[in-house]
């Protein structure tokens, strides 16, 4: 494993994530070998320029209400300015899409960058507080993901094994649902578990017992920091006024998604149900939210033009809007703005320091 210390927190590169980009990559090659490059080519030749205002438009104000969202529910704690909460948010989209599974990495980089900038909330308080955003994600996004799967099988004219697949999801998501609920209902008990002590007893033998003399005072260190989570996540999520507002923004965001996706088909030239594109977005994404690979990379590519094949419309296009929906939020939503945030992250909070420091010496 390699491993590199970039801009105060471990960026780790391991044959796992390795191994999950080369079947991201390989997934994608297959997909539109099958599909094929010169039919979806001619077909992204014919967008109409025209209709890019409005898909920009529409990420734009998408990249603000999520930034909103984000700044709604850390007001609680501290109200700090919009334009410092942009970029920080846009870094964690980056490291969401570059962590498996859930997307939760963006968590603890936008953490660590929030107790940069506020004197009221540290690491392991951010830490909570950017857990219960994703929490407020998850109730939204899966509430609508899990009542379009439940509309498609009962309203549409699906096979039985995609039927079958769906309800696994369903299922999957339930379980997921009930193992956070479990965690919740006793994450006071689960701070002085045998099963933390046991996993404080390796990390002290693998990787703190330079750092602390014995395993009590690790012990007694780590479980400040838990307790410190869990205060604040306790905090948070007594608070249902804060949840319905936050809940409620979401779903703006997600039919602002939705209908950018509808726009986009319009700009190929194809007016596809507004059903047709809600049912494939909100299915392809939960597939991606819900399996390992980075960002959904591949699976959620495969899971959109696969489906949107199913619901009758072509190949080609179906893949022409996949590429062009899925380039728009690599470009604007993740890598593309995530790496100019990052850049500027790192120059205010770690290079300019160091510059002043040496134009007051010099």
């Amino acid at each position: 494993m390699a491993s590199d210390k970039l801009n105060g927190f471990q960026f780790k590169i391991s044959f796992k994530n390795i191994l999950f980009f080369a079947l991201s990559v390989g997934l994608l090659i297959y997909v539109f070998k099958y599909v094929g490059l010169n039919t979806m080519y001619d077909t992204v030749r014919n967008l109409r320029p025209i209709y890019l205002i409005p898909i920009i438009g529409l990420i734009v104000i998408e990249i603000l209400l999520d930034t909103l969202r984000h700044k709604l529910v850390i007001d609680k704690t501290d109200e700090l300015p919009f334009a410092k909460l942009l970029p920080i948010y846009l870094v964690g989209m980056l490291f969401n899409a570059l962590t498996p599974g859930s997307k939760n990495g963006g968590e603890f980089v936008r953490s660590y960058y929030l107790s940069k900038i506020s004197s009221k909330i540290d690491y392991y308080k951010g830490l909570a507080i950017n857990f219960v955003i994703g929490l407020y994600f998850i109730i939204a996004f899966w509430s609508v993901a899990i009542i379009i799967i439940i509309l498609t099988i009962l309203l549409t004219d699906i096979s039985a094994n995609l039927a079958g697949l769906l309800f696994l999801l369903v299922l999957l998501a339930a379980i997921i649902s009930a193992i956070i609920f479990a965690l919740h209902q006793n994450r006071h008990a689960l701070a002085q578990s045998k099963l933390i002590d046991i996993g404080l007893k390796v990390n002290y033998w693998l990787t703190k017992k330079r750092t602390y003399e014995t395993f009590s005072l690790y012990k007694s260190a780590a479980v400040m920091k838990l307790t410190r989570f869990s205060e604040t996540w306790a905090e948070y999520t007594k608070d249902k006024k804060l949840m319905r507002r936050s809940v409620a923004l979401q779903l703006v965001i997600i039919f602002i998604y939705f209908a950018k996706v509808y726009i986009i088909f319009l700009a190929l030239g194809h007016n596809v149900s507004f059903f047709t594109v809600a049912a494939v977005v909100a299915i392809s994404r939960f597939a991606g939210y819900l399996l390992i690979l980075p960002g959904g990379v591949g699976v959620t590519e495969a899971s959109m033009i696969s489906l949107f094949a199913l619901f009758g419309i072509a190949p080609g296009v179906a893949a022409a809007a996949t590429l062009i929906d899925r380039a728009t939020y690599y470009l604007f939503n993740t890598y593309g703005s995530g790496l100019v945030a990052w850049g500027w992250l790192s120059y205010h909070h770690h290079l300019k320091p160091n510059l002043d420091g040496l134009t007051k010496h010099s």
